[in-house]
């Protein structure tokens, strides 16, 4: 794990970290680990910590589902908001073809939507991009 702390213009220190993965069949194990590590090391909440690997596990599981041979796992962390991002950088050879169907309908990105203050899901050059924004926990808000 690879980790910078950009502060530049006067703007608040934000944290960056990126895990390539390429075990679909661990995709998901690997996401949550990953993030558990950097936020635990950013000293970020449980609370926000379970949410982001709930959202991070589940963007991953999508890019594979919907042909990713392999993705890249972005983090990064502002005073208010953790940053999600999964781009696919290859598509696996036997890529899942599903004319008619909507992405976003898939039940992994609606426990994103429901966990996330705001995500998106686009077609990228290598396969899907995923992005989510989780708001992190105040203390004592009753999360």
């Amino acid at each position: 794990m690879t980790g910078v702390l950009l502060e530049e213009g006067g703007l608040p220190p934000v944290r960056e970290v990126a895990l390539p993965l390429s075990e679909p069949a661990n995709g998901s194990a690997h996401a949550r680990a990953f993030v558990r590590g950097a936020l635990a090391r950013w000293q970020v909440d449980d609370t926000t910590m379970n949410e982001v690997g709930h959202v991070a596990s589940e963007l991953v599981a999508h890019a594979f589902r919907a042909g990713a041979g392999s993705v890249d796992l972005q983090l990064s962390l502002d005073e208010s908001f953790v940053f999600v991002q999964v781009c696919s950088r290859s598509r696996a050879t036997e890529a899942p073809d599903e004319p008619g169907t909507d992405p976003a309908a898939s039940p992994e990105l609606f426990i994103v939507g429901r966990l996330a203050v705001d995500w998106w899901t686009r077609d990228g050059a290598d396969g899907p991009v995923l992005w989510a924004k989780v708001q992190r926990s105040v203390p004592g808000d009753g999360a």
